[in-house]
């Protein structure tokens, strides 16, 4: 009705690329439903898979579906440009809030008949294990976070409860301990928790190496000295309202730094020089073709063919990008050590998070591992890692090494705080971030116990 049709378009820009984000899909039953996240992030099961201390679903304060959806449509938008330097057409896509509400629960979206469900029941809101779970020290909340062995035994040290270790009940702990011995696991280091107040423990934990963090307030976190470091804190001269803090460019470009370059813009503020043509329109773009009537030709089936992506990540936030980009056309390799993703005990989330890519073992603490990597890296476009910093150098496959190997080379490091600054080098795991971030008390709400937001954020 407005003319902004893609098959209008595309006659005025046969290289024109065309995103169009409907809630539900454009088609199907709930086509014509009315466009609302919360609507959205209940028929995707968010509401009713967050745990909480009563039966029924619970309002998320964060809009997920949205933030999900937006993520995949950036990358989206980005691969359909790089294949268009190919074709030199452009493509509609079409990315639904839906589609956001299933990538940002990919690993908990499988089923079959022989699958372990770990959590089936309605499960207690500050955490589904005793040791990955919020606890109030004698003054305040924190969350400690050990995904897996070696933290669970470093947590045991800490808290000078070593027979905990050697105790058959706890044997394949943390993600193994059984339904019937959790409860008293739980009321053990939460008595435990309770003698010490938080700033105590955060430091006793910090020194063992264990993975926790405060629960605190986003107006905390804003002010937090490692977001102050990481430039995520911003201050912005709005037209409205004047100095305003914002949140800064949230990622990190070697050579091709990203900027804030205003704040957002009042209504219809730039009609006169978008009008006009003024600098922003005058970039030089490669020539399109003059016709629509080849709009398919030379388009390969997926966009990202021929890329060539390592992935060394492991968990979450590592895995799921090059899982996306697999999906998108990339020849993804997953390099493990011969131990694997810590992530593989727990079967479904691997099985969702790892979707389309080949595996390769291979033992990076010896110079021939160390050369069938570097012969990949060769002819490769892109790795990935999660990896704590530092580790990258003494695996040898950070950037510096890997570049020499090859100049073309796009590495994407996944921190849990960053590459520097006072908590860089802390260990990270999902839920760390959201006691730090103001989520988990904020969704507990005023004056209440926080909540462990199911939904990996």
């Amino acid at each position: 009705e407005l003319g902004l049709a893609y098959t209008e378009l595309r006659t005025v820009n046969p290289r024109l690329i065309y995103c169009h984000m409907p809630a539900f899909g454009s088609t199907g039953p709930h086509a014509n439903r009315y466009p609302d996240d919360a609507l959205v992030a209940a028929l995707g099961g968010l509401h009713g898979s967050q745990w909480s201390h009563r039966d029924g679903g619970v309002y998320l304060i964060i809009p997920i579906a949205s933030y999900g959806a937006a993520f995949i449509a950036s990358g989206a938008i980005s691969a359909a440009l790089f294949e268009r330097d190919q074709s030199q057409q452009g493509q509609q896509l079409e990315v639904s809030w839906l589609a956001g509400v299933f990538a940002m629960q990919t690993g908990a979206t499988l089923d079959h008949p022989d699958m372990l469900r770990f959590f089936s029941a309605r499960q207690d809101p500050l955490g589904p294990i005793p040791v990955y779970r919020l606890y109030k020290a004698s003054d305040d909340w924190l969350f400690v976070a050990c995904g897996n062995a070696t933290f669970w035994n470093k947590f045991c040290l800490a808290l000078e409860h070593p027979e905990w270790t050697a105790d058959p009940r706890y044997d394949k702990a943390p993600w193994g301990i059984l339904p019937e011995d959790r409860q008293e696991l739980i009321d053990t280091i939460g008595a435990v928790m309770a003698t010490k107040p938080r700033g105590e423990w955060l430091r006793i934990l910090r020194e063992n190496d264990v993975p926790s963090a405060p629960v605190i307030s986003r107006q905390e976190f804003i002010e937090h000295p490692q977001i102050i470091h990481n430039g995520m804190r911003i201050e912005v001269e709005d037209p409205e309202l004047g100095p305003t803090v914002q949140m800064g460019v949230p990622l990190c470009m070697s050579d091709t730094p990203g900027s804030m370059s205003g704040p957002a813009p009042l209504l219809d503020q730039h009609s006169d020089e978008i009008q006009s043509g003024q600098p922003w329109s005058a970039q030089v773009r490669p020539p399109g073709r003059s016709t629509s009537d080849s709009h398919t030709a030379h388009i390969p089936p997926r966009p990202l063919a021929g890329v060539r992506v390592l992935d060394f990540s492991s968990y979450i936030a590592g895995t799921l990008g090059p899982m996306i980009l697999a999906q998108l056309g990339a020849n993804v390799i997953k390099v493990e050590s011969f131990s694997g993703d810590a992530f593989r005990t727990f079967g479904f989330g691997f099985l969702g998070w790892n979707q389309g890519k080949r595996g390769i073992c291979v033992n990076l603490s010896t110079p021939e591992g160390r050369e069938v990597v570097y012969d990949l890296v060769r002819n490769a476009d892109v790795v990935v890692e999660n990896l704590r910093p530092g580790a990258t150098q003494r695996y040898g496959i950070d950037y510096a090494t890997l570049n020499a190997a090859n100049p073309r080379i796009i590495h994407a490091s996944v921190t849990g705080f960053g590459a520097d600054g006072p908590d860089y080098n802390q260990p990270s795991f999902d839920p760390l971030l959201q006691a730090h971030s103001g989520i988990m008390q904020a969704q507990g709400g005023h004056a209440q116990s926080p909540f462990y937001l199911t939904c990996g954020v």
